[in-house]
This record gives structure tokens, C-alpha cells and sequence, in this order.
């Protein structure tokens, strides 16, 4: 009874911790919004979809008035696959389909895009914190970031990596909060680390699955 009341208590906590954390890293971002004024759209293309075209075709193609002569807004046209980018982009921001992106389809379309990416990014980081933050104090030891690391990217640090971790811990209360925990996921020396050397790897390969286990276990029978 007692484990499980244990294991509720730190299920709730780690929701609120959750919730607080999404809370600062959504106002951390919507502030660099504020000061960056951009957002991102999402536009993939397969090159699958596209023709493959001569240099004529492409030629011909862009050159809107047929005049045998290309303006640089024709030029824009001669990469196919940005031609079909922006495009798709253009039809994205285009919300009435007149033809026409007016200034609040622009500014609405921005705004969405910025909550989206906030709001993954809120998500991203509010589970780092949910799964390495063990004592819940809201920002990570040092022991704890190399746990991250670790597991989430499979990267050990070299000797100096003290040094790097205090460098980045600007109130020196050892520990990294959200937002300083934010600007070493930006701004960590990766060359400073290595990856997991073999052996783990390998142990880890080692240790077989439970249907691996069992698998075997049938063919022995």
C-alpha cells in the first residue's frame, strides 16, 4: 500500500512539474518570438513528385511572358522543387483562396505556427524534466544531464565537461533550470562529447528481450 501510494504521489507531482514546465518554456519561446518575429512552416516535398527536366524545359517554364528572356522573378521559378515550396506555402497562408495573402492570413498563420512549434517544443523539454529531474527541485545536477545525455542521445562527456556544465549554470546553484537548460540544448559543445563507447553498446545487445527469451526457451523445448 505504501509503494503505491509512493508511486501516486510522485505520478501527480510529476504532472504538475509537467504542466509548469510547458508554462515556462512556452513564455521563454513566445518571447524569442517576440524579439526574432519569425516562425516556421511546415512544407515537405518529395523529389519523387517532381519531373525530371531538361534545361530547356526549365527554361521555357519559367519564362512566363515568352519573351526568351527571364526577369528575376521568372528566375525564382527555374528550382522547381522551391517553385512547388513556396506554392504550397503561398496556398498554406492563403486561408479565403482569393488569390491574394492579406495581412491578417499572414500574421494568423505565423501565430499558429509559433504556438505549434512552441507548444512541441514545451512537450520536448517538459518530458526531459519529468524523466531525469529525479529530486523534482525543477532544474538538472550535473549527474542529471548526463543522464540525458546518455539516453537520449546516447553521448557521454569528455573530462571537461564540469567546466562546460558550469558555464551554462549562470546562478551557480548547481543545476540547470528550464531556461538554462534551454541554451545548452542550443549551444552545448557536442565535439565535446563522445558516443557510448562499445562495450555498452554491445552489453546492451547482449540482454535479450523477454520475447527473445521466451522465443529461444520454445526451441529449447
Amino acid at each position: 500500500m505504501r509503494k503505491f501510494h509512493e508511486s501516486q504521489v510522485r505520478r501527480c507531482v510529476s504532472e504538475e512539474m509537467l504542466r509548469v514546465i510547458a508554462a515556462l518554456v512556452v513564455l521563454s519561446m513566445t518571447t524569442c518570438f517576440l524579439v526574432n518575429g519569425r516562425a516556421f512552416v511546415d512544407i515537405t516535398l518529395s523529389d519523387e513528385d517532381l519531373p525530371k527536366e531538361t534545361p530547356e524545359q526549365k527554361f521555357a517554364r519559367s519564362d512566363r511572358d515568352r519573351d526568351d528572356k527571364l526577369t528575376f522573378g521568372e528566375f525564382l521559378h527555374t528550382d522547381l522543387p522551391y517553385d512547388h515550396v513556396k506554392k504550397d506555402e503561398f496556398d498554406l497562408y492563403d486561408t479565403n483562396k482569393d488569390g491574394f495573402i492579406s495581412r491578417s492570413e499572414y500574421e494568423k498563420v505565423l501565430r499558429e505556427q509559433n504556438e505549434k512549434s512552441t507548444n512541441q517544443r514545451a512537450r520536448y523539454f517538459g518530458k526531459i524534466y519529468e524523466d531525469f529531474d529525479e529530486n523534482f527541485d525543477m532544474k538538472l545536477s550535473e549527474d542529471e544531464v548526463k543522464e540525458v545525455l546518455a539516453n537520449r542521445f546516447l553521448l557521454k562527456p569528455k573530462a571537461n565537461f564540469d567546466s562546460i556544465f558550469r558555464s551554462f549554470d549562470k546562478n551557480g546553484d548547481e543545476g540547470l533550470d528550464i531556461h538554462e537548460y534551454i541554451n545548452f540544448d542550443k549551444y552545448m559543445p557536442f565535439e565535446e562529447l563522445v558516443p557510448i563507447n562499445d562495450d555498452s553498446a554491445t552489453k546492451r545487445k547482449k540482454e535479450k528481450l523477454p520475447l527473445e527469451k521466451k522465443t529461444e526457451d520454445s526451441a529449447a523445448h
